[in-house]
C-alpha cells in the first residue's frame, strides 16, 4: 500500500472514531462530528452496567442554529453530584474559531456542586416530567424548533426521554417541565435561556436535513430509548 492511500485510510479512521461521543465537546468541529451520538447518549450507555456511578445528561435545543445548552450531572460521595453547564451557538465553526481568536468563548462552561438535598430534588422533578417512563416514539425533534432530551444512567440502568412542543397536548409544553427552572437556578454560565415557544415552520417533508439559506437543519426521530438511526 502506497503511503497516500495510508495516510488516507489513517485520515478516515480518526475521523470516524472520532465519531463516538465521549462527554459534551467544546471544540466546535468535534461537538458536530459527535453531536447525534452524544444526544443518543452512546457513551453514557456504554459506562451504565451494575454498580456504575449515577450520570445524567440534559439537553436543551432553543433552535440549533441559535442556543443549544446541555446539564451533566455526575453523582459521587462529596460532594452529592456535580453539574456541568455548556452554553454554546452551533453557528458557523469558522466563526466560532475566530471568536476564539479575539478572546472571545464560543462555548460557556461552567461547574458547581450539589447537595444531596438539591440532587433528591432534580431526580424528583425529572420523574414529575415522566423521566422515567416511556419516550414519545415515532416524535420528530427539528433543529429550528424548541425541545429537551433527557438520558442517564440511573441504578445500572440506562433511561432515555424527549420533550418537543406538541400544541395538540399542551400538558406537555416545555413551559410545563418540573426541571429546567431548576437547572437554571444553578447554571453559573450567566447566559439567559430562551423561552421555549411553538414556532410556525413549513414542513420537513420526508427529509431529515436540508439547507435553508446558510443554514443546514435536521431533525432525529425518537426511538423506544433513544433515536432512530
Amino acid at each position: 500500500m502506497g503511503s497516500l492511500k495510508f495516510l488516507v485510510l489513517i485520515t478516515v479512521y480518526s475521523i470516524l472514531t472520532s465519531c463516538a461521543a465521549n462527554g459534551p465537546a467544546s471544540d466546535p468541529i468535534v461537538r458536530n462530528l459527535r453531536w447525534f451520538s452524544y444526544i443518543n447518549g452512546d457513551d453514557l450507555r456504554g459506562a451504565c452496567v451494575a454498580g456504575a456511578v449515577d450520570t445524567y445528561r440534559f439537553i436543551y435545543n432553543s433552535q440549533w442554529h441559535k442556543q443549544v445548552r446541555t446539564y451533566e450531572i455526575v453523582v459521587a460521595q462529596q460532594p452529592a453530584a456535580t453539574l456541568t453547564v455548556q452554553v454554546f451557538s452551533p453557528g458557523s465553526v469558522i466563526n466560532a474559531y475566530l471568536d476564539a481568536m479575539r478572546g472571545q468563548a464560543a462555548t460557556l462552561t461552567a461547574s458547581t456542586a450539589l447537595s444531596s438535598a438539591e440532587l433528591a430534588q432534580f431526580r424528583d422533578k425529572i420523574a414529575t416530567s415522566g423521566f422515567g417512563g416511556p419516550p414519545p416514539k415515532g416524535a420528530w425533534l427539528r433543529s429550528d424548533q424548541f425541545y429537551w432530551l433527557g438520558m442517564g444512567c440511573e441504578n445500572g440502568q440506562f433511561r432515555y426521554n424527549a420533550w418537543p412542543i406538541d400544541p395538540l397536548q399542551p400538558e406537555t409544553d416545555l413551559a410545563a417541565l418540573a426541571f429546567p427552572a431548576l437547572l437554571m437556578a444553578h447554571d453559573a454560565t450567566g447566559a439567559p435561556m430562551a423561552q421555549p415557544h411553538l414556532l410556525d415552520l413549513a414542513p420537513f417533508d420526508s427529509v431529515r436535513a436540508r439547507r435553508e439559506g446558510h443554514m443546514m437543519l435536521f431533525r432525529v426521530q425518537v426511538g423506544e430509548n433513544g433515536i432512530r438511526h
